[in-house]
């Protein structure tokens, strides 16, 4: 999803509307895939990539994924393209997402978040996950990678296995009932939040960090065979978590500054904070510059639902001015509920039917209503549900809808169902005596009220 491109579409630009959904799909190809949009949002979604008896084709099993508005892809000494550049980055999103791939995967955003899902590599190759605001590729040496503690990363109900490197790196990084495989000689895995590092071939890996920076892990387990790296300004590991390593060191390091080698560690912030029943091998794992045990914290009791909030409706001179702020009322009353925007669009259409407007201004309204929910970013089914509650909640349609309400339920059992969103119009007759104009409304075909 891109506005434009050049250099055989290797370079990608996009704006604040390009953005990339996939939900309730199946992606598979061959040879390799590149997802590109400003915003990316992958749900309830499997993606295969790559062909195990290929040895040719230098990027199979390669999936990158770059939710930016500047994505340059570049081509690795003739053995494929991998992403080169990335800026202006959004937000990425996997929710219940299975990916498997016999290649790299490279996957960029402003902020990060996994969901239950499950990301896996079949060979020897990288699982990278970044939240970041800018990466440029450079041969040879420490790629250029800018990050604040706004880009965030928050990993939750997710597996990810490899047989090489499984790196997940951001401004400020929180886990929660994740597991981390990294299998084989070049199984290793690095969790980090920093600003930049520098990890030149015969040199340390020197990460680098500032206030806010912080990782939390909690009830989640790290197995690498080849080694671990936790690393940020602060880090706490908590609950029911395990680290791990059969072949290196684990290490846990904190501060501005933390340098890693093979076989040592430094850093200099405060303590690594490591709850009581955290199990990891003494012997064989390294806190710089020292550790705390703490007391591991219960759960917290969840926060009250947040209030549902949304504009108190108001006429418009006219009907398509009516339209206009329906329209702007709906998109407002999704925007600031975006947690729960079935609640939103309920209260929205019952205050438009409790309010003390003409049946013309409110069937304008109503109109608008339906088209900023299909011009927003929810899924197809999402749409439909979302407007299904809208023509439910506002009373003048609640009779006549129960057979809009039944095609949409229909459309809903077909696995290719599309958003349905009824054929709501309004007509204007002629003028009466005094102001304002009579209006007919339907909703597919039904007249609603006149």
């Amino acid at each position: 999803a891109g506005s434009s491109y050049k250099n055989e579409g290797n370079d990608i630009e996009g704006t604040d509307t390009t953005n990339l959904t996939v939900s309730n799909s199946t992606i598979h190809s061959n040879e390799d895939a590149t997802l590109v949009g400003s915003n990316i949002n992958l749900a309830n979604t499997k993606i295969e990539v790559g062909t195990p008896t290929d040895h040719e084709y230098g990027s199979n099993g390669v999936i990158r994924i770059a939710a930016a508005k500047a994505v340059g892809l570049v081509d690795e000494d003739g053995k494929g393209f991998t992403v080169g550049s990335v800026d202006k980055t959004g937000n990425l999103t996997m929710n219940k997402v299975t990916l498997s791939a016999q290649g790299d995967v490279m996957a960029y955003g402003k902020t990060v978040k996994l969901q239950d899902s499950n990301l896996s590599t079949t060979n020897d190759q990288d699982l990278t996950i970044n939240a970041l605001n800018t990466y440029k590729r450079v041969d040879g040496t420490s790629d250029t990678w800018t990050a604040t503690k706004d880009n965030t990363m928050d990993v939750t109900g997710t597996t990810l296995t490899n047989k090489g490197i499984i790196e997940l790196s951001s401004g400020k990084l929180t886990m929660d009932k994740s597991n981390l495989t990294a299998t084989g000689k070049e199984g290793a895995i690095l969790v980090d939040a920093r600003a930049s590092y520098t990890d030149d071939d015969n040199g340390a890996y020197v990460n680098k960090a500032v206030n806010g920076m912080d990782v939390s892990i909690k009830d989640s387990n790290f197995s690498g065979d080849n080694g671990v790296l936790v690393v940020g300004n602060t880090v706490t590991i908590d609950g029911q978590s395990a680290a791990k390593s059969t072949n290196a060191k684990v290490f846990f390091a904190t501060g501005t500054e933390s340098e890693m080698t093979d076989t040592s560690i430094k850093g200099n912030g405060a303590p690594v904070n490591v709850g009581k029943d955290v199990k990891y091998d003494a012997k064989n794992t390294e806190f710089a510059p020292s550790m705390k045990t703490i007391e591991t914290k219960p759960d917290q009791p969840s926060k009250p639902d947040k209030p549902i909030v949304t504009p108190d409706p108001k006429p418009a001179v006219d009907v398509e001015k009516n339209i206009e702020q329906g329209k702007q009322d709906m998109t407002k009353a999704l925007a600031d509920n975006q947690d729960n925007a079935s609640a939103a669009v309920k209260q929205q259409a019952e205050k438009l039917s409790s309010s003390k407007m003409t049946d013309e201004e409110k069937a304008a309204q109503v109109k608008g209503y339906a088209e900023a929910i299909e011009n927003s970013q929810a899924s197809a089914e999402e749409k439909q549900a979302l407007v299904k509650d809208t023509v439910k909640s506002f009373e003048p349609t609640q009779q006549s809808s129960i057979e809009a309400q039944n095609k949409q339920d229909e459309a809903a059992q077909n696995n290719n169902a599309q958003t349905v969103i009824p054929d709501v119009t309004v007509k204007t007759v002629a003028p009466a005596e005094h102001e304002g104009a009579a209006a007919t409304v339907t909703v597919d075909g039904t007249v609603v009220n006149e």
